[in-house]
């Protein structure tokens, strides 16, 4: 991994309430941040927020947050324990980290992929970014 990359990971883990760099909570926060996989962030509202459903697919979890127009799939593991910081409405940001940090994750969430899809639809809102990841 480049020093550049190690540098942000660094800093959003000091940054984040949580400690970390997959995830940031506040109190009471009105908008979540989503920071996708293929590099696009959104700004979606909190009072959007339909419902949530935490599924098992191939040995991994998935989270997915509908809101009024939009999905946001998260694929990770231990997704269940943010199901409090939606509840609460604390979880102010999500984004994806490199699959090599997966270990020192340990029991708390880890998410590798975050993509945002059309409620109801299968497919991403906009087409990723080719980034040469073998995702």
């Amino acid at each position: 991994m480049s020093t550049l990359k190690d540098a942000i990971l660094q800093r959003r883990m000091v940054e984040s309430d949580s400690g970390n760099p997959c995830f940031s909570t506040g109190k009471e926060v009105s908008t979540f941040l989503v920071e996708a996989s293929n590099g696009e962030s959104w700004l979606l509202p909190w009072h959007h927020f339909l419902h949530g459903h935490r599924l098992t697919v191939d040995g991994s979890e998935r989270l997915v947050l509908t809101f009024a127009t939009l999905e946001v799939m998260l694929k990770g593991i231990n997704l269940g324990i943010l199901s409090d910081e939606i509840a609460h409405l604390r979880l102010e940001g999500v984004r994806p980290a490199p699959v090599q940090y997966q270990k020192s994750a340990g029991v708390e969430p880890f998410i590798e992929r975050i993509e945002v899809l059309r409620a109801g639809d299968p497919g991403p809102v906009t087409k990723p970014l080719d980034r040469g990841s073998p995702h």
